[in-house]
């Protein structure tokens, strides 16, 4: 969160970007763990849920299934 504003920061479109060309040539799609690693903590898992959901939102990206089993696709 931004301190001053009390709002949350911005992410920027080259990180969205990024994950969208991670996705680009799987046509089976990808998973959390494809995306930031079978190693990472929690708090990048979250951050990597936070832009995923804003690409969903914004009809960038589509998933199917739920919890572990949740697959990412480009729309």
């Amino acid at each position: 969160m931004n301190a001053a504003y009390g709002m949350p920061k911005k992410i920027p479109d080259s990180d969205l970007d990024a994950i969208a060309g991670a996705m680009r040539d799987r046509s089976d799609g990808v998973s959390m763990s494809d995306l930031v690693g079978r190693q990472a903590t929690d708090a990048q898992r979250r951050a990597m849920q936070r832009r995923l959901k804003k690409m969903e939102g914004g009809g960038r990206i589509r998933s199917t299934g739920a919890g572990k089993h949740t697959r990412y696709f480009l729309a």
